[in-house]
């Protein structure tokens, strides 16, 4: 169950990796065979045929994932497979017609039962095509087949030592009841999982001490492979738990790492106010949010009078300076609930929530007011202290304009009497009546 929590990337990765391995071992295997299958076919000896998968599935077949292994002829007919009740089969099998085709190796994975199956052909070739070798192998999870054979391997010791506890309690007299009785119980604690218990050591070479050292050795491995693979299984559960440590890691990194570039993006970087971008946002927002609760909303648009000249006359540090002291000043007169941003260059925008267009002016003339009142730059030997002062058109929805672009349009408009009447002035929209 290891292959994106690998969701981030490494487990699925290792997934790929063993089923590779799988597929490898596969078609290993199926080399090792063509050699006397492709012969026998070619013979048209199909009783070697048999004898071939029989012998393989006695043999090397039982320690390995594989379902299945078929020989079929180029018109799709099963010739020989290790499960013989199949013989002489025409089988609509997809995955038998498409290995039929296929001019090379074939492999495919079927997942339609209860665990994936990897399917595998190869054709066999002596001189020409004769046929195709096919083969299924479980792809099942490794721990659980590690645990099996463990399981398995437990069993079969237990198994011999209650055979071996019959037969030496039938055909020997009482006077070894006793190390039968004790081997016996060996047997049961083996069977419990201890592994490291061991029949008492007896000389001789009678069949009892024989006995005795024989399963002493079958115990001794049998703990020494069940060691191995506990040690396999804690390894592998180990590289789990870090892959799963650093791909939380990664999460947590590119989590942090979204957020910086969400607030990067919706943040003016000189300033710290938002940007035009997220003033957008925030417009739409209040909008929506206005015509759900039937409030008003007011916008102001705010220019530094003769923003040009103060860079001229002190430098573009110091315009900058400028700016960033005039951000904190409105922060300072403003409610927590505005939202004041940079609008582009010496413009700024303030979105006044819930707020009809007398209270506007009151707030615009206070920002105009503490503004003018401020010294942004302190006088030098002989020179007076820099000064500077704001224009500010206010438009207020709904009743100067029906969405947000006409608002910015209308506070836009006001901004510009505001210039024309001579500057350092705060405008109201002509819609509203209202102007100072």
């Amino acid at each position: 169950m290891v292959q994106a929590l690998f969701g981030l990337a490494h487990v699925q990765d290792e997934e790929a990796r063993l089923r590779q391995e799988v597929v490898k071992r596969g078609f290993q295997i199926q080399r090792a065979l063509a050699v006397p299958t492709s012969v026998a076919l070619a013979n048209r000896e199909i009783e070697e045929l048999d004898a071939v998968l029989w012998r393989f599935s006695q043999d090397d077949g039982r320690d390995l994932d594989i379902r299945s292994v078929a020989v079929l002829d180029l018109g799709g007919r099963v010739l020989a497979h290790t499960n013989p009740t199949v013989f002489g089969f025409q089988s609509d099998n997809e995955f038998y017609a498409s290995a039929i085709e296929a001019p090379g190796q074939l492999e495919r994975i079927d997942a339609t039962g209860e665990n994936p199956v990897l399917q595998l052909s190869m054709p066999i070739e002596i001189g020409r095509r004769w046929g195709t070798m096919t083969m299924e192998l479980s792809l099942a999870s490794m721990d659980s087949r590690l645990q099996e054979l463990r399981q398995r391997a437990l069993l079969n010791a237990v198994g011999v030592i209650l055979l071996s506890a019959v037969l030496l309690y039938l055909f020997i007299s009482r006077t070894v009841l006793r190390p039968v009785l004790v081997l016996s119980e060996t047997a049961q604690r083996v069977s419990n999982g201890q592994l490291d218990a061991r029949v008492p050591k007896r000389d001789g070479a009678d069949q009892i001490a024989i006995l005795g050292r024989h399963f002493n050795e079958m115990t001794r491995s049998l703990q020494s492979y069940t060691s191995e693979l506990e040690a396999k299984v804690a390894s592998r559960t180990e590289e789990l738990k870090e892959s799963n440590r650093a791909l939380a890691q990664a999460n947590e990194d590119l989590g942090i790492a979204v957020e910086k570039l969400g607030l990067l993006a919706r943040t003016d970087s000189l300033t710290g106010l938002f940007n035009r971008r997220a003033f957008t946002e925030a417009l739409e927002v209040e909008l929506r949010r206005t015509e759900r609760h039937e409030r008003p909303f007011s916008l102001l648009m705010i220019d530094v009078d003769y923003f040009k000249k103060f860079n001229d006359s002190f430098g573009h540090p110091e315009g900058d300076r400028l700016l960033i002291e005039l951000s904190e000043t409105f922060r300072e007169h403003l409610r927590a609930m505005d939202v004041v941003a940079r609008y582009g260059g010496e413009e700024f925008a303030v979105i006044l929530g819930e707020t009809h267009t007398e209270d506007a002016v009151r707030v615009a003339e206070k920002l105009r007011v503490a503004v003018r009142n401020q010294i942004f730059r302190e006088a030098g030997e002989g020179s007076p202290a820099a000064r500077v002062t704001v224009s500010i058109g206010v438009a207020t929805y709904p009743q100067d304009a029906s969405s947000a672009s006409g608002l910015i349009s209308q506070a836009d408009q006001a901004l510009y009497l505001a210039k024309e009447a001579g500057r350092d002035l705060v405008v109201a929209c002509k819609n509203s009546g209202e102007e100072e």
